[in-house]
C-alpha cells in the first residue's frame, strides 16, 4: 500500500516562478524550459525520459548554413518540439514558448504531424501548463491533486511509483 504524504507546498518546491527571470541574455524560453525540465524530472516516475533534441543553429551565415546543413542530413527535423517526454510506453512532446511566444510554419507542421499519428503534443508556457500537458496525455505521475492541494505518491518497500 502506498503511503501518502501530505504537501500543500510541493509545487512551490518545485517551481522557480511562473516565468523565471530574464537573464541578461534575455533568454525566456530557455529558462522556462529548464525548470519545465527540473519539475518534469521531479514528478515523473523512475526511468522516465525528459529530452531535449538541439534542433536550431542559432550561427552567422556561412558557417550556421553549413552547420544546420550536416545536421539535417544527420535526422533533424524541422519544427521538432523542445522537450519528449517518454514514461511508461507514453510519448508526449512539448513545444515551450514565452508568454508571446508564437509557432513556426515548420512548428505548426511537426505538430500536426505527430498528432495525426496520435501522439500526444502540447504547447507550454509555464510548469503549469507542462503539469496539466502530462494530465491530459495520462501520463503517471508522483503528484496527485493541483497545485493548492498536492500529495506526493511514495511508493513503500518493494513497490515501484
Amino acid at each position: 500500500m502506498r503511503r501518502l504524504e501530505r504537501n500543500s507546498s510541493l509545487i512551490g518546491r518545485i517551481k522557480t516562478s511562473k516565468a523565471p527571470a530574464k537573464t541578461k541574455r534575455e533568454t525566456p524560453e530557455a529558462d522556462i524550459q529548464r525548470a519545465i525540465c527540473s519539475a518534469l524530472r521531479f514528478v515523473l516516475p523512475s526511468g522516465s525520459i525528459v529530452h531535449h533534441s538541439a534542433n536550431e543553429v542559432k550561427q552567422a551565415e556561412p558557417a550556421g548554413a553549413k552547420r544546420q546543413a550536416i545536421l539535417a542530413g544527420m535526422g533533424v527535423t524541422p519544427g521538432f518540439a523542445d522537450l519528449i517526454v517518454l514514461s511508461r510506453g507514453k510519448v508526449l512532446f512539448l513545444e515551450v514558448k514565452s508568454a508571446t511566444g508564437s509557432l513556426s510554419d515548420a512548428q505548426t507542421a511537426f505538430r500536426d504531424t505527430v498528432q495525426a499519428q496520435g501522439f500526444a503534443w502540447a504547447l507550454v508556457r509555464s510548469i503549469e501548463d507542462a503539469l496539466g500537458a502530462l494530465s491530459e496525455a495520462g501520463m503517471v505521475t508522483r503528484v496527485r491533486g493541483n497545485a493548492s492541494t498536492s500529495v506526493l505518491v511514495t511508493p513503500t518497500a518493494g513497490e515501484e511509483l
